[in-house]
């Protein structure tokens, strides 16, 4: 994946919750590191986008979702691809104790894995380098410049 440089910061919602399994979004919150990378479990199954999306830990764990009403969701209708971080962690305003997080949403394109050689090996870069200094320093000569 190759970062385009669009960046979309976001709130994260529901991180007072408990998950299905029984677990407090709260303490998967505070294992998670800033600059983490997480998953966006997309589900636009719904013609209206109410659906938030989820946003998991790599292990699978929900910290929270994401409004439906944010610019992303409609990026990700075009059928856009974004790389999730944890960007920051902040004291909970209202719930003493619990912490609120802010995600970053960056834009990314999938690129091919380059097979074997691609195009002039390193190598011939730096032949073809020496013979036009070379080739310079002959030209040179032959002007009487040195």
């Amino acid at each position: 994946m190759v970062g385009l440089g669009r960046h979309y910061t976001v709130e994260l919602r529901g991180v007072t919750e408990q998950n299905d399994d029984g677990t407090e979004r709260q303490q998967v919150l505070r294992a998670c590191g800033i600059g983490e990378e997480l998953q966006l479990d997309v589900s636009l199954n719904r013609r209206d986008g109410a659906d938030p999306l989820k946003i998991r830990r790599k292990s699978g764990e929900q910290l929270g979702f994401v409004t439906p009403l944010t610019e992303v969701t409609d990026k990700l209708v075009e059928g856009r691809i974004f790389r999730v971080k944890l960007s920051k962690v902040y004291p909970h305003r209202g719930h003493a104790g619990t912490y609120g997080a802010v995600l970053d949403f960056e834009e990314v394109r999938m690129v091919a894995a380059a097979r074997g050689s691609s195009g002039i090996e390193m190598k011939w870069i730096v032949v073809i380098g020496i013979v036009a200094l070379l080739a310079g320093v002959g030209a040179a000569k032959l002007l009487g410049i040195f």
